[in-house]
């Protein structure tokens, strides 16, 4: 591989080190989500893990962010960051899908399409790096844009069909559908795997440790 188009994989997408305790710290949104669920299913046992994550990932990035901020540093905080986001998600899915279906196989299954995105992600990018092509950024702009364009093409014709749908939805019926959106939103944050893959990269070719 060339090394020059590895540092540049490397260092593209930083997350801002000013931004790093606002980033964990909206999490906490999904974990106000999670102790409302447990207390409206009346399950108190997949919360506290949610908790646990938050306050765990919140004392790891600030202890990690006191110290001299080498380029390896900031690729951990980042890969805690969208590690905690996607849990918090996928726990609050958890906790919908056992409320309504009970432990089962399906639970793993929840958990499945951001680990198979996450690999494929990174496959996909490292053939991309062999070949000597450059690496581009993420589009997030994209996700950006979609609410956007539902909003001016959809109008309140559309939010008024909507809410005629929800309301012809059985209990399970909603359940599974608050389900599919908390874990599509999950795979959002399978992008954090480049984190992983970086930091592969950076011991594999010894790459300066920047700060």
């Amino acid at each position: 591989m060339n090394e020059k188009i590895i540092n540049e994989y490397i260092n593209e997408d930083m997350i801002n080190p000013a931004k790093y305790k606002n980033q964990v710290s909206f999490s906490g949104v999904v974990v106000f989500l999670g102790l409302w669920a447990s207390v409206i299913s009346q399950s108190f046992y997949i919360f506290p893990l949610m908790l646990l994550l938050f306050i765990v990932s919140l004392i790891v990035v600030l202890k990690v962010k006191s110290s001299q901020l080498t380029l390896k540093k900031k690729l951990i905080i980042q890969t805690i960051i969208y590690f905690n986001w996607f849990l918090q998600f996928e726990l609050l899915a958890t906790m919908f899908f056992v409320y309504e279906f009970g432990w089962n196989f399906g639970v793993v299954l929840l958990y499945l399409p951001a680990i198979l995105i996450s690999i494929t992600l990174c496959i996909v990018k490292a053939q991309n790096l062999k070949k000597g092509g450059k690496s581009k950024t993420f589009p997030w702009a994209i996700f950006a844009t979609v609410p956007v364009a539902l909003g001016i093409f959809g109008g309140l014709r559309s939010g008024k069909a909507l809410n005629e749908v929800l309301k012809t939805l059985s209990t399970r019926s909603y359940t599974i559908v608050m389900i599919s959106i908390l874990v599509i939103i999950s795979c959002f944050f399978s992008i954090g795997a480049y984190n992983i893959q970086k930091l592969y990269y950076l011991r594999k070719y010894n790459i300066m440790l920047l700060k």
